[in-house]
């Protein structure tokens, strides 16, 4: 596999952050290559230092998708298995596990030399932590390596109980210079709400749910603007939409399809089957209106998508990073041959562009416990290198 030449600083710069300076963070956006560079980076810590690796994930199906990729990049050169509730290959050489799966057989995984995180920002969460302070235990050498493309939570917790540098960071500007990425085109939408959802960001006491609830029931009576503004700027764009409440998504599907529209929506409440069919259905283009609720936020790849719409507020700037990179990747030469994509619109029908503005996001190494677990690593300052 040919790299690209960020992704080999990338590697190279966390082999060398790991060695020097214990447990490190890459800060990679979405349409990176993020699976690659880790799958790349776990070979050649397990070819220098033969040991063996899990690599922890918050969905079961990146489980399975990441490991058949690990598999492909990598061929025979390492045993690799998964650890899920129904599937259980814990002495392969590098294995896979959701960090619920984990946490309830860290006594069956043993001792391992290397801990990947993917999604990093994660870490902070005490599940995550209970493992690498376990695993800890068990081998005081154990190196833990995250990935992210949002290293700064929407609750402001620091990383820095799990991880004491940043040995590489890319922008999304350096990636769109380049290539690897794709324009985006911005639109701040006014639909009548403006005023109601600046009201609502002032109230500093109110939760996010609290703030995001709230913000819901200010756009459902302006549902039928959405649709038309979407006609003026985006109807030949394969789109997704962000909404906060499944009775809003529902909603705005129904406004879609009422305008004529084949919109469809997945959400936690539907099946995963018919969710899994929605999607598939999706990347294959037979329709070109998709509208979620706190699912294709993480871990979800489409990229014909060249229209992402935001029929909500963003408490913090990585929640918007997030949403907005699943419409920037590129489209590889001889796929998606029905997708015309050239660059992404986004649709911003709340504050959040006019809030946070800028996609970067700089990684958090505060600590959260007062108290960092005993390693034989000393603490440095952030190491910032960029490609």
């Amino acid at each position: 596999m040919i790299l690209r030449p960020y992704q080999k600083e990338a590697i190279s710069s966390a082999l060398s952050a790991l060695e020097e300076h214990g447990n490190t963070l890459v800060v990679a956006p979405t349409g990176s290559g993020k699976t690659i560079m880790m799958a790349e980076t776990i070979a050649k810590m397990q070819a220098d230092k033969i040991g063996k690796t899990v690599i922890i994930q918050h969905r079961l199906k990146l489980v399975e998708q990441n490991a058949d990729k690990f598999r492909r990049v990598n061929g025979d050169r390492f045993s690799v298995g998964i650890l899920t509730g129904e599937v259980r290959q814990p002495d392969c050489d590098v294995v896979f596990a959701t960090v619920q799966t984990l946490e309830k057989n860290l006594d069956l995984i043993g001792r391992i030399d290397y801990f990947v995180i993917d999604e990093a920002h994660h870490a902070a969460a005490d599940s995550y932590y209970k493992c690498v302070e376990h695993l800890t235990e068990l081998n005081p050498g154990l190196l833990v390596l995250g990935f992210t493309a949002t290293p700064a939570r929407a609750d402001g917790k620091g990383l820095g109980d799990v991880f004491t540098n940043t040995a590489y960071q890319v922008e999304i500007d350096l990636l769109i210079e380049l290539g690897y990425l794709v324009q985006p085109k911005s639109y701040i939408l006014d639909i009548g709400v403006n005023k109601e959802i600046a009201e609502v960001t002032r109230q500093g006491r109110l939760s996010d749910v609290q703030r995001q609830e709230l913000m819901s029931d200010i756009y459902d009576p302006h549902l039928p603007r959405i649709v038309e503004e979407w006609e003026k700027l985006a109807s030949d764009r394969h789109s997704i939409f962000f909404c906060t409440k499944i009775e809003q998504a529902e909603n705005l599907t129904n406004a879609f399809i009422e305008g004529g529209h084949d919109a469809r929506v997945v959400h936690s409440k539907l099946p995963q089957e018919d969710n899994d069919d929605t999607l598939r259905e999706f990347d294959q283009g037979k329709f070109h209106v998709l509208i979620n609720v706190a699912i294709l936020t993480e871990g979800y790849d489409c990229p014909p998508t060249d229209c992402v719409s935001l029929v909500r507020g963003c408490s913090s700037q990585s929640t918007m990073t997030q949403m907005l990179g699943r419409g920037l990747r590129i489209i590889e030469p001889g796929e998606y041959a029905w997708s015309k994509k050239e660059d992404c619109t986004i649709l911003d029908f709340g504050d959040s562009i006019r809030v946070h503005g800028t996609l970067r996001s700089d990684a958090n190494l505060k600590e959260i416990r007062g108290q960092k677990m005993e390693t034989t690593h000393s603490l440095c300052s952030a190491l910032i290198v960029t490609a």
